[in-house]
């Protein structure tokens, strides 16, 4: 038999309580079992990730019933590949729930699945073993695939009141006399500052559409692009420790050949990690 492993994440689409998502939890797992699937399901709060191994018909079957679910949005493939042998066995479904103190519960009906947890050290939610499948598990539970640069709001308010002010002693870049202002991304379940979203101000405040405005054609994709070294640069010289988003118009991209070299080198130069830059 030809077997298929699949690992998806998705977002949910309202607010589950937990008793809500064990209930759904355990009606999957009859559903899976009878379809010879197993895996793993991992929810955050606002995040699923699953894993799903066994018959490669089965499987793609039920994955396109999955993304037709209205529970959740946003899918995403995370991995996609064929098999040998399964990681989870005859687990059916196994279910970790992490709660807003980022503690870790594992939740199932079967005890075969509990003691098999045991067995690859999954309730410490460590490391599992050597699959990608249970790697992939292990970061999202640890928080590690999404958030490599949060800091909680307090610490930020910190560092910046402890930090030096923006550097004034840079010229506004080329004739563009643009400003920046840094709205905190908060993530309410973890209650920690995400991102700081770099947000296009004239030297007066005024609004994006009124600087934007100033430009047509190729002059208009060119400014929207090289403003953001000043925002790169306004972000370090604050010392912002979280990630910094910075938004660009989609034509940018495309008028431009040289943009993602551009930004590259300019997040380089002033001394962040393309990790931590959102675009």
């Amino acid at each position: 038999m030809s077997l298929k492993l699949l690992v998806y994440r998705s977002r949910s689409t309202d607010k589950l309580i937990k008793a809500s998502v064990v209930a759904m939890s355990k009606r999957f797992a009859v559903r899976n079992r009878h379809q010879a699937i197993t895996g793993m399901l991992v929810f955050d709060g606002e995040f699923f990730m699953q894993v799903l191994e066994g018959p490669k018909q089965k499987v793609s079957a039920l994955y396109e019933l999955i993304q037709s679910d209205p529970r959740h949005q946003d899918v995403v493939t995370v991995l996609s590949e064929p098999i040998h042998r399964r990681t989870f066995d005859d687990w059916g479904l196994g279910f970790v729930i992490i709660n807003d103190q980022g503690g870790k519960e594992i939740i199932s009906s079967d005890h075969k699945f509990e003691n098999q947890i045991h067995k690859l050290g999954l309730n410490h939610l460590e490391q599992v073993d050597e699959s990608r499948a249970t790697k992939i598990i292990d970061a999202f539970a640890e928080g590690r695939w999404r958030e490599p640069y949060t800091v909680s709001s307090r610490k930020l308010y910190m560092n910046l009141a402890e930090g030096t002010s923006p550097s004034t002693a840079d010229k506004p870049l080329g004739h563009y006399p643009v400003n920046f202002a840094f709205q905190p991304i908060v993530n309410p379940i973890s209650k920690v500052v995400t991102s700081a979203e770099a947000l296009l101000r004239g030297p007066d405040h005024e609004s994006p559409a009124t600087i934007l405005s100033q430009y047509t054609g190729e002059d208009l994709y060119r400014f929207d692009l090289e403003s953001k070294q000043h925002a790169l640069q306004i972000a370090a010289d604050m010392g912002l420790p979280c990630m910094i988003s910075v938004n660009l118009l989609p034509m940018s991209l495309i008028m431009l050949p040289d943009s993602v070299d551009f930004l590259l080198e300019k997040i380089q130069r002033v001394g962040f990690s393309t990790e931590q830059v959102l675009v």
